[in-house]
């Protein structure tokens, strides 16, 4: 039997999750990232949690919690907080620094990607179709975004940033290649001193 994530894990999900309501239940105005407001730091922090909508919102929770607890079997949760970490101050800071193109931001999609990421960098050396199965359709989500396609929930004057899922990505599949060499070496599970099946 396949235990389920930790108690660390799903807290921390359910943080996030928590942190997204929250940023809907405020006027979008004032908590998505706007370039022209750029002095407004909180933006920078802000922006991740916030959403185009309920519809964008239970999107985007929706795969955060499915992805979330896909991911727990893979990374512990000192790993899981690090992608997080490191994926939205990465994504905001390539948004802020690097792309001036996108005038207005909102959205917690690159942490999915980035899940995403650790999920196939797990599956790699272990489960080879599955692995080149995400592969490609991480790509071709990529490929569709970058060539100006819609995302999986349009909206109206809209654009992914396919950049910034691009970097959760390669965040994801960092930590979750190490993650899992880690594992095979050691022969044990993220979160117990069990031996993990052959």
């Amino acid at each position: 039997m396949v235990a389920g994530p930790d108690r660390r894990t799903v807290a921390l999900l359910a943080g996030l999750v928590c942190l997204c309501l929250a940023a809907l239940a405020v006027d979008f105005d004032t908590v998505s990232y706007r370039r022209e407001l750029a002095g407004e730091w909180w933006r920078l922090f802000t922006a991740p949690f916030a959403h185009y909508g309920a519809l964008h919102a239970a999107g985007n929770l929706a795969a955060l919690a499915v992805l979330g607890v896909a991911a727990g079997h893979c990374l512990s949760h000192r790993r899981l907080a690090v992608l997080v970490v490191v994926t939205l101050a990465g994504s905001m800071t390539l948004l802020h620094v690097g792309l001036d193109q996108y005038r207005v931001y909102a959205g917690i999609s690159p942490l999915n990607y980035a899940l995403l990421g650790a999920i196939l960098g797990d599956l790699i050396g272990r489960r080879p179709v599955p692995a080149i199965v995400l592969t490609a359709a991480l790509v071709g989500s990529l490929v569709h975004a970058a060539a100006g396609g819609a995302g999986l929930l349009p909206i109206d004057g809209v654009r992914p940033v396919w950049q910034l899922h691009a970097l959760g990505v390669a965040v994801g599949l960092a930590l979750g290649l190490a993650g899992g060499a880690e594992l095979r070496s050691s022969g044990r599970s993220p979160r117990s001193s069990a031996p993990l099946p052959p």
